[in-house]
């Protein structure tokens, strides 16, 4: 039998685990996962170990992301691994560094986009959001008329988009965008 305080001991050697693995998974350096763990405490006023999705939505929105309703609900509900209505640290981790550029990289790697072109795209991207940090069908249009190409079809442009918007928000974020250009632009190699 264990103590109170031996069980608490193996439960803090269990998440330690399970941030070396999310460290070694998402390719986080242990600067980032302080910053996340800083983060994270700053929200969790009552030191239950847990975020609500309230109190998720807030740091989103002092942090400058503003996700959709439709996206954050998608989201929270994609890292909330154990069904909880809260995220625990490694949850919460893996949730914000999902919208805050690890899947970005790996999708730009994925894709073998190079520096130019991912320069190209987000600048493209960033004209056509508004600054809002998602793009819809008529952003869509509005990046190939910028870039001044051959617009897709109306019919392979809506087939496209609606498979990359993975929540079905009707919105593209940059890394959904990314993967809309790598199939509609001619000259992407």
């Amino acid at each position: 039998n264990l103590s109170f305080l031996e069980f608490l001991g193996l439960l803090s050697k269990l998440d330690s685990g399970r941030e070396a693995r999310l460290m070694e998974t998402l390719n986080v350096g242990q600067e980032d996962m302080d910053r996340w763990k800083g983060i994270f405490e700053q929200y969790d006023e009552q030191r239950r170990g847990m975020l609500t999705s309230r109190q998720i939505r807030a740091l989103m929105n002092s942090y400058g992301l503003k996700p959709s309703l439709k996206q954050f609900v998608f989201q929270f509900a994609k890292h909330d691994s154990d069904g909880s209505g809260s995220l625990d640290f490694v949850e919460f981790v893996s949730l914000m560094m999902s919208i805050d550029g690890a899947g970005e990289q790996a999708t730009i790697e994925a894709l073998d986009l190079s520096p130019t072109q991912v320069i190209d795209y987000r600048n493209f991207f960033e004209e056509a959001s508004e600054g809002s940090g998602y793009i819809d069908h008529k952003g869509l249009v509005k990046v190939f008329k910028m870039m001044g190409k051959g617009m897709p079809s109306r019919k392979q442009m809506t087939a496209t988009f609606n498979q990359s918007d993975e929540d079905s928000s009707g919105q593209l974020d940059f890394v959904e965008y990314l993967k809309v250009m790598q199939r509609l632009d001619p000259e992407h190699v």
